[in-house]
């Protein structure tokens, strides 16, 4: 009976997978176990690693995925001797820095990411090891600290939980809803932000002299009811600003304008702007329906 056959890269998967409460020591343990009986497989390992720290940087990778590969990577340079040699490495170094040193779309507050203090301490725990000397000059000086302030007390730890466990839960959980909080508050001020254009525009078009066909001021009611009706949560901030990107090409300035002034064929691009706009809401209401 033939054994079955896996690979490295869906344990590694498993293994990090954004949707675990916690680092998993059991599939850590496993990776370990597979570095030690296959040869080639802790250069996989470090190629296939390399390409997750990359789409981080593409911002293709959730923060906690990013934080279980850290995490990852310092289980097994502290536990393999040949892995550690593959990690040791400008390329890789290089890679951790620019994790660490990314920063996020937006900042509602200044303290240091979970993925960021996870680095700081891979840099620190690395430090630790003689043959990392030679790439020292690589990593930036570390203005964070990495210590971690107790949450939960000995005499408070949850039965069947080590105080280590109960505080990363804690930390992971606080940065989920961080990220819940900021994508809301994105896709609010986006919202606000073009709905008043809209009221604007709208407001103008409805003017006597506005000289603006009947169908045209239908569109805009559209857009602007449409939008005030969504309830579209989007899957990351990389899709949000890129929707705020094309919306914000495509935003009308009917501020300094005069009403009177307001004309067909003055303002026929403008509104050929406007078409899209609602296109791209109407694509984008579409893929989260």
């Amino acid at each position: 009976m033939t054994k079955p056959q896996f690979k490295l890269s869906d344990l590694l998967d498993a293994t990090v997978n954004s949707t675990n409460a916690l680092p998993n020591q059991k599939r850590f343990s496993q990776i370990l176990v597979v570095l030690q009986k296959i040869p080639t497989a802790a250069e996989s390992l470090a190629s296939l690693l390399q390409s997750k720290m990359r789409a981080f940087l593409k911002r293709l990778v959730l923060k906690r995925e990013m934080y279980f590969v850290l995490k990852l990577i310092d289980f097994l340079v502290t536990s393999s001797e040949k892995f550690r040699a593959c990690v040791f490495t400008q390329q890789f170094i290089k890679l951790i820095v620019s994790v660490y040193s990314m920063k996020e779309i937006i900042q509602l507050s200044s303290k240091p990411t979970i993925v960021q203090i996870k680095a700081a301490e891979v840099f620190t725990h690395f430090s630790s090891f003689q043959n990392f000397a030679p790439l020292l000059p690589l990593v930036p000086k570390i203005t964070i600290s990495t210590s971690q302030s107790f949450l939960f007390q000995p005499s408070c730890a949850i039965s069947g939980i080590s105080i280590d466990d109960a505080n990363e839960i804690v930390s992971l959980s606080q940065d989920a809803i961080d990220d819940e909080v900021k994508n809301k508050t994105l896709k609010e001020k986006t919202k606000t932000q073009f709905l008043d254009n809209l009221k604007f525009l709208s407001s103008q078009l409805n003017l006597p002299d506005s000289h603006i066909s009947t169908n045209q001021k239908e569109l805009v009611e559209k857009v602007i009811k449409t939008i005030e009706n969504s309830e579209v949560e989007t899957d990351s901030l990389k899709r949000t600003f890129s929707v705020h990107e094309n919306i914000a090409q495509a935003k009308i300035q009917f501020s300094k304008r005069r009403a009177t002034s307001l004309t067909i064929d003055r303002h026929s691009n403008e509104f050929e702007r406007l078409e899209n706009m609602y296109e791209n809401y109407q694509k984008l209401f579409a893929s989260h329906s």
